[in-house]
């Protein structure tokens, strides 16, 4: 047998078969509403009921008894699945005569819905059919407790939980007088809610728009005009960088005066600008000038041939001598050549400028085969480059060959009468013969070609 809700005033109805059957008989759903106009809408529901045992006997007569009751909001009239159970909670109730009264939300949530954790959620009552269900202990533990069939749909009344965010606003029913200063944030409005006809004339005022709140899509063309801006209320802090061009600065308005000392650098200055008239007598820098040109057209690292006996100013000579990298005259070329050409152990920023003292000079390999032995070359001074790296040095040496010579020991041709014989009419080889020939020496202390002496100096 199915049991029903009954309207309040009827006091019979059919039971539901259970174990001790809870037959819901009167019920009675409201919400407890403030009178005051201003007061937070409760997140409570009074609810009064009626409740019998299968035999039609009022639970709670003629003794009053205190049993949990659990309530339970369904968005479904009797689907059991958790995704329809929208919220749970149990309270103990004191029954008396079959009736009680409790307010739903004070209860303790059960924790068994996964939807919402409190009553007080709005989204709760976010829906077009809601449902509850009560499920009522039937005093004996060994029992299981069945809800109350079939649920009552909540209507109208609970709804007014929705009161708490407005779904919508009549046009033109909120006045500025019933706003308080700033009650309106961005998170109130929707995006595009506030329209032309929503805004009173002369609403918008000054003290209403924060500051850098009107950018340039707000402002219609040509809207700003000289008028409209007070005096001196353009200042460089409402300037952004870069945003000044030269269509807007009037003719000879950027004076000498304007322009703060020091403040135009050669990255202001665009190539090719600045041209004879624009200087004024004496205004170049020789010292400057001529150390920026020797720059450009000798790097610090460069090495040439200097005919002189003494290194002329901002030059080295290529003797391999020791300096402190660290020293701010020496530091430039330290950190072109660091260390290639050795630093005599000394370690730190200590280096060797290169030494070239009676050596040739030699371009580097860089892998390729011009140089076969470039991987057994070996440093110049302790510390320094080694293989096929600029810095290295090779010994001297020459290409392995050989020499026809001819054997005193046959003046007459082959012995055996052959005519095997070499450019000078001797016999060519010693195969069997056990004879040898040593030529005689010549030459100087090494092998090399016409030179001439310079030094070579390195720029720092």
């Amino acid at each position: 047998m199915t049991a029903r809700h009954l309207n309040p005033d009827i006091r019979n109805a059919t039971p539901h078969p259970m174990k001790r059957h809870l037959l819901l008989v009167s019920t009675l759903l409201t919400l407890a509403l403030a009178g005051l106009a201003h007061a937070a809408v409760p997140s409570l529901i009074s609810y009064q009921g009626h409740v019998s045992n299968g035999t039609g006997t009022e639970i709670g007569s003629p003794t009053p008894v205190n049993r949990t009751v659990t309530f339970r909001l369904w968005n479904h009239a009797s689907a059991t699945a958790a995704a329809n159970r929208l919220y749970a909670e149990s309270a103990v109730v004191s029954i008396n005569n079959g009736s009680f009264s409790v307010l739903i939300g004070q209860g303790t949530p059960t924790g068994e819905s996964t939807v919402y954790a409190s009553l007080a959620d709005a989204g709760v009552f976010n829906g077009n059919e809601i449902f509850l269900g009560i499920t009522v202990d039937d005093g004996n533990a060994g029992t299981t407790d069945v809800e109350i069939s079939p649920r009552q749909r909540i209507v109208t009344t609970a709804f007014a939980f929705r009161a708490k965010v407005a779904e919508s606003v009549d046009s033109a029913a909120i006045s500025s007088a019933m706003l308080a200063n700033n009650s309106v944030t961005n998170v109130q409005i929707v995006n595009a809610a506030v329209t032309t006809e929503k805004i009173g004339a002369d609403q918008i005022t000054s003290a209403l728009i924060a500051n850098a709140a009107v950018g340039t899509s707000e402002l219609a063309d040509n809207a700003v005009t000289t008028e409209k801006i007070a005096a001196d209320a353009v200042t460089s802090a409402k300037i952004a960088d870069g945003s000044v061009g030269t269509a807007d600065l009037a003719a000879g308005a950027v004076t000498t005066d304007k322009i703060g000392a020091d403040q135009v650098t050669g990255a202001k200055i665009a190539n090719g600008t600045i041209n004879t008239e624009d200087l004024a007598n004496g205004s170049v820098d020789m010292a400057k000038l001529v150390a920026a040109v020797q720059q450009s057209l000798c790097p610090v690292g460069t090495v040439i041939a200097y005919a002189g006996d003494t290194a002329p100013p901002g030059w080295l000579l290529c003797n391999g001598s020791s300096y402190q990298g660290g020293n701010a005259t020496y530091a430039a070329l330290f950190a072109v050549i660091g260390k290639r050409f050795g630093d005599d152990g000394q370690g730190g920023t200590f280096f060797n400028v290169p030494d070239f003292r009676g050596r040739f000079l030699r371009g580097r390999a860089a892998g390729s085969n011009l140089d076969p032995d470039r991987n057994s070359r070996t440093h110049m001074s302790t510390g320094g480059a080694v293989g096929d790296a600029v810095g290295s040095v090779q010994l001297d040496a020459f290409k392995s060959h050989s020499h026809l010579y001819a054997n005193p020991g046959v003046t007459n041709g082959h012995p055996d009468g052959g005519a095997d014989r070499g450019a000078h009419g001797y016999w060519v080889g010693n195969t069997g013969l056990g004879l040898t020939g040593v030529s005689g020496v010549t030459g100087g202390n090494e092998t090399r070609p016409v030179n001439a002496y310079v030094n070579y100096i390195i720029k720092y």
